[in-house]
């Protein structure tokens, strides 16, 4: 939360302007945050490096983007939205969001970007609609989902930050299909897809299945253990061997 926490501040403190030492007072930002967060001394110790690097990181990341880009209109942080899909089968839907960031480029159209201290999805993930979570906001915003946010027509960029502070401090990694150049698409495409998804399970005959993708199984799956999937497949090793 350090992370975004520091970031949500200096948006909210700064807006779209960029000051000329701007890299110093991200840092001095990012060290208020992790003060307030009154850590242990070796959290501390461990922490207060890797928010420099990420602070100079980011700082470097922004000028380039604005170099590129232009000075966006809005930048809007840590904003929350709901969509209702008020025809679903079942009676209304309603998805809920939290967006990392919202940027309006200098050209109108709209970045959807998001924080990542971890791992980061894989593209195939992303495309693939094991991790929807930026198409399914960039679909919350072109609905008026957020209502901090402008009314959007075009999605310019959906992008995730991974910032770990390590010795690569900072990476941006740009969502990109070959199937859906126009990321407006990609977004209508993972809303469809979601549809299809709650009409399936708002049918009482649909099964909640333990592992309907294998290979796909999360970390921590609530039917596995209703399944005995963990027993069953102790018992099929025992066979085995």
């Amino acid at each position: 939360m350090i992370v975004h926490d520091a970031l949500e501040r200096w948006v909210k403190t700064y807006g779209v302007s960029w000051p000329a030492d701007a890299e110093r007072k991200l840092a001095d930002m990012f060290k208020a945050c992790l003060a307030e967060q009154a850590l242990r001394p070796a959290l501390q110790a461990w922490w207060a490096p890797r928010l420099e690097r990420i602070a100079g990181w980011v700082a470097q990341a922004e000028e380039k983007r604005r170099a590129t880009h232009g000075v966006p209109q809005a930048i809007l942080t840590e904003i929350a939205g709901a969509v209702v899909v008020p025809d679903a089968p079942g009676g209304p839907f309603r998805l809920v969001g939290r967006a990392d960031r919202v940027e309006l480029g200098a050209q109108g159209r709209v970045i959807v970007q998001d924080y990542k201290t971890g791992m980061l999805p894989s593209m195939r993930d992303v495309l693939s609609g094991w991790s929807p979570q930026l198409p399914l906001e960039a679909a919350m915003l072109l609905r008026g989902g957020f209502a901090a946010a402008p009314g959007v027509a075009e999605i310019g960029g959906l992008i995730y930050w991974r910032l770990t502070g390590g010795a690569e401090p900072g990476e941006e990694v740009a969502v990109a299909s070959k199937d859906y150049p126009d990321l407006t698409d990609l977004a209508e495409h993972t809303w469809q897809s979601l549809l299809v998804r709650i009409a399936a399970y708002d049918n009482p005959a649909q099964p909640y299945l333990s592992h309907p993708h294998p290979g796909q199984e999360p970390r921590f799956a609530d039917y596995a253990r209703l399944a005995r999937v963990p027993e069953w497949n102790t018992g099929r090793m025992e066979t085995d061997a």
